[in-house]
């Protein structure tokens, strides 16, 4: 029996376009992660956060908001909503004050910390200002380790707090000028 070449070619050709066709739809389809979805609700990310160490609940924050994180000079000063932080992005203080919600939701310390960063001509609402820049950024702590949101650059700090023992830990306050 002859098998004709051009049936062959027909055949592989067919198969390889098979392929290629399931390989699109399942990248096309895949589920997203919870990585990719963006929160409704502010609940949704304490809920899926929460229980876990200050490192993890810190790491966590981070992954879910980057999908919708945006920074927003516009909003200079506005105290946002977290959906119109959501929607419309925020500055350094609107998300200062976003992480250091979540961290007080999961019980830990929270302190938002404004760093002097000196004065610019600024443009607001049509006229010329000079205005004292500052940024803002949230820490969270507790007595094993703490975390510093700056926008979405977070870095974390694990320590042994072999002072404290099995002894209840007191917070200290400390002030920074």
């Amino acid at each position: 029996m002859k098998i004709n070449k051009k049936y062959i070619k027909g055949i592989i050709t067919g198969i390889f376009g098979l392929l290629v066709f399931i390989l699109l739809f399942s990248i096309y389809m895949e589920p997203k992660t919870s990585s990719q979805i963006i929160p409704n609700e502010m609940n949704e990310i304490i809920k899926e956060c929460e229980n876990l160490s200050l490192i993890e609940s810190a790491k966590c924050v981070k992954k879910l908001t980057k999908p919708f994180f945006k920074y927003n000079e516009s909003n200079i000063e506005k105290e946002l909503s977290f959906n119109e932080l959501k929607n419309q992005g925020g500055m350094c203080e609107s998300w200062s004050d976003y992480f250091c919600s979540l961290g007080d939701e999961f019980g830990f310390y929270t302190k938002k910390v404004y760093l002097d960063t000196g004065f610019c001509k600024f443009e607001f609402e049509g006229e010329y200002r000079n205005w004292k820049m500052n940024h803002a950024i949230c820490f969270w702590s507790n007595k094993n380790s703490y975390a510093k949101f700056d926008g979405l650059n977070l870095d974390t700090f694990e320590f042994n707090n072999s002072m404290c023992g099995d002894k209840e830990f007191v917070r200290l306050e400390i002030e920074l000028k």
